[in-house]
């Protein structure tokens, strides 16, 4: 799949307590960090398998149109807006273990594949900071969702012994089973996010979260996604 982005792409609506606010449009450079888990529960809600895709980190660009407190208004405030966007990643390597010094990640030759569409609202509160304003915001939206793709099972109940405290690219191929996926749907994603905007530039972390389920012969299928969004307009 070719490599694509496109985060925030329109705020179709705003709504504030504050006439202070104003729309802005924003074009960004970001930098983007996400994970995928894929995992088969018994009825019980024990794991059977579990797999986890990870990026090491991958630029992308940002476009939106965002309300922003005017400078010279009000020192505080509360907004509301809703963001209208997407989403589209590729992961290639996959965590096979994680210790007290950090997690392994290494490339198994696996590849997944995550698209996000969604409609976002998001309610925020800024405050007057350093010559500009400085907010912290979250938010929870619907969106259309699809994770496809192929990952080696490093966990749970069905993983041997060997394939779980493999920390090798051979170790985890020979001995872990491999399995291929396709789970999409409708999703309720959220986010949390802080942000600084001065007169001529701005910084925004977003976390974004989504998750979606099937059922796949009589065992649940789930499929857990992260985003770290950091960009700058």
């Amino acid at each position: 799949m070719k490599k694509w982005r496109l985060f925030g792409v329109f705020i179709a609506g705003l709504l504030s307590s504050s006439p202070a606010l104003a729309g802005d449009y924003l074009i960004g450079a970001g930098y983007f960090l996400e994970e995928a888990t894929y995992s088969l529960h018994q009825e019980n809600g024990e794991t059977l398998e579990k797999g986890t895709a990870t990026s090491a980190g991958q630029a992308g660009v940002a476009l939106g149109y965002a309300s922003t407190p005017k400078l010279g208004s009000s020192p505080v405030g509360l907004g509301l807006q809703f963001e209208l966007g997407g989403n589209g990643f590729q992961t290639k390597q996959q965590v096979v273990k994680s210790t007290s010094q950090g997690t392994i990640n290494l490339d198994l030759g696996t590849i997944t594949n995550n698209n996000l569409y969604f409609l976002m609202p998001s309610l925020f509160v800024y405050a007057r900071a350093g010559g500009g304003f400085f907010s912290l915001g979250a938010g929870m939206g619907y969106a259309n969702y699809k994770s496809e793709g192929d990952l080696y099972m490093t966990d749970g109940l069905e993983a041997t012994d060997i394939c779980k405290q493999a920390e090798t690219i051979e170790l985890v191929q020979g001995n872990c089973q491999k399995v291929a996926y396709s789970i999409s749907g409708k999703v309720f994603p959220t986010q949390y996010f802080a942000w600084y905007r001065s007169r001529s530039w701005g910084i925004r972390l977003a976390q974004v979260q989504f998750n979606s389920s099937k059922n796949i012969n009589q065992r649940l299928a789930e499929n857990s996604t992260s985003a770290m969004l950091i960009w700058f307009f």
